[in-house]
């Protein structure tokens, strides 16, 4: 049976509903048009050939797979929070609703997203480390944490915008009192109460804003050593350092880095 009542209102709200994500967000992750789709594919098998001449008939879609870096998306976020806690996310890491993380249906895990409240302002940078969400409309849900930064814990889900954040991101570390008072690679004597690191290429003095992704904590320090050239880790911070990011007790964690001064001399 060709159901002709339930095709006219599909093929109708589709186009329509194609036409709107275009116009309204680049997000790609519109679903209405996609629900569309389906519904007329449970006209089968017939409902297979309209929905190719739908896409025809409707005009070119856009590219709605993976956003580019520096993209924008609007839409609706949700959170997650204790009865997930200490759970294995997508990501085969164990969930923890006290850091700063995200689920992102397409990003690649360990992708930095600023998420902003446009009802409020307030915003949160959070790393993706599982998948989700799968209800229509919405484009990220967010760790307890992350939800309670920008203020949406009461009302449940709230209307964002999600830049992705292009930084150095990676492992840190800390060396302690072993070095303390050893001569760094730069000349200097290490001091384990200054705000220093070693990085593997970037030049002695430079200036950067370490920023720990798992409880937002930021520690700013000058590069004075040298470290061996890691895929694992990129930044090896003073104790002081280290304490400032609240990663003494662990030894390491998921750090983004931004050059705030460099040098010209390497």
């Amino acid at each position: 049976m060709l159901c002709p009542d339930i095709l006219k209102f599909h093929v109708r709200n589709t186009c329509e509903a194609i036409r709107d994500s275009r116009l309204k967000t680049q997000d790609g992750l519109t679903s209405s048009w996609a629900y569309g789709l389906m519904s007329l594919l449970a006209c089968k098998p017939i409902g297979l050939l309209l929905c190719l001449a739908l896409l025809a008939g409707c005009g070119a879609l856009r590219n709605t797979g993976m956003p580019n870096m520096g993209e924008i998306q609007f839409g609706m976020a949700s959170w997650y929070g204790e009865e997930f806690h200490g759970g294995i996310t997508t990501s085969g890491e164990e969930y923890d609703m006290h850091k700063l993380t995200a689920a992102h249906r397409l990003l690649p895990f360990g992708t930095l997203v600023r998420v902003t409240n446009i009802k409020n302002g307030r915003a949160v940078i959070v790393r993706v480390n599982d998948r989700g969400p799968w209800k229509p409309g919405r484009v990220i849900d967010l760790s307890y944490a992350a939800a309670k930064k920008i203020g949406m814990i009461q009302d449940g889900v709230a209307r964002v915008r999600v830049d992705i954040v292009d930084k150095q991101t990676g492992m840190a570390s800390w060396y302690g009192e072993k070095f303390h008072g050893r001569r760094t690679a730069s000349g200097e004597i290490y001091d384990m109460n200054q705000l220093t690191a070693a990085h593997s290429q970037l030049p002695f003095g430079a200036t950067v804003r370490v920023t720990n992704v798992d409880n937002g904590k930021v520690a700013t320090v000058r590069i004075n050593d040298r470290m061996p050239q890691s895929q694992e880790r990129i930044i090896n911070l003073s104790k002081r350092a280290a304490e400032e990011l609240g990663i003494l007790k662990r030894g390491v964690a998921v750090v983004a880095i931004d050059i705030l001064k460099s040098t010209a001399a390497l």
